[in-house]
């Protein structure tokens, strides 16, 4: 199976893993008891268009669904055989990827002989597929209070914030939005990292305007 081409790079297969995927893999029986090595990739989204997209471009696979009591039906795009795995790992190990999915695909990489030759940095693709799968906006509004007469103003402000627990990805993020003249900053809660932000109407455009992710695949 080779990876065809498609609108979504590489890239962008990489950071849609980060934000909406999983890497697994077990050691499991055959019909005559012999365990053999199976890896599983996964790629969960509530767009069931998206990721036959994403099929087209890794191969065929296995679509899902999920139906919660509690929330929005999503969707799994699933490989899980070494046949289907290890093009898909090979492209994974030449993108960026945080310490926590390398782990867990080193050792399918090593079952598969797979060398590791992660690139060093994140492109505006990678952050395209992690905006639309961890963004939203949303209208925050807030007060001050005038020193001399103590009275009370209100304002509201836009902010466009990404949802991530990984300091590693989020100090990433940060950095790349930075170099694009974005401002951001990390958001903690009981001194974990929640996400990231950029507030304020300037900083918000100057983000969609550099990465067109407004409403890009939902985005809201």
């Amino acid at each position: 199976m080779i990876l065809t081409e498609t609108k979504y790079p590489d890239s962008f297969i990489a950071g849609f893993l980060e934000g909406d995927g999983t890497i697994q893999h077990f050691m499991r029986p055959d019909r005559h008891g012999y365990k053999f090595f199976r890896p599983v990739i996964r790629f969960i989204n509530t767009d069931y268009g998206l990721l036959e997209c994403i099929m087209e471009k890794l191969g065929k696979g296995c679509i899902y669904s999920t139906k919660p009591k509690h929330g929005q039906e999503y969707f799994t795009l699933s490989y899980d055989s070494q046949k289907r795995v290890r093009p898909i790992t090979k492209m994974l190990s030449e993108q960026w990827l945080s310490q926590h999915r390398r782990s867990q695909l080193y050792p399918i990489l090593q079952k598969l002989k797979i060398e590791e030759n992660y690139a060093t940095e994140i492109d505006i693709e990678w952050i395209k597929r992690f905006a639309a799968a961890e963004g939203y906006l949303s209208v925050v509004s807030s007060t001050y209070q005038l020193r001399k007469t103590n009275q009370k103003r209100y304002y509201d402000y836009l902010v466009f914030g990404l949802a991530n627990t990984n300091l590693e990805v989020l100090e990433k993020i940060k950095e790349f939005l930075e170099a694009q003249g974005v401002s951001s900053f990390i958001q903690y809660s009981h001194d974990r990292p929640t996400g990231i932000k950029i507030a304020g109407i300037i900083a918000v455009d100057k983000f969609i305007d550099t990465f067109d992710v407004l409403l890009w695949e939902g985005t809201t």
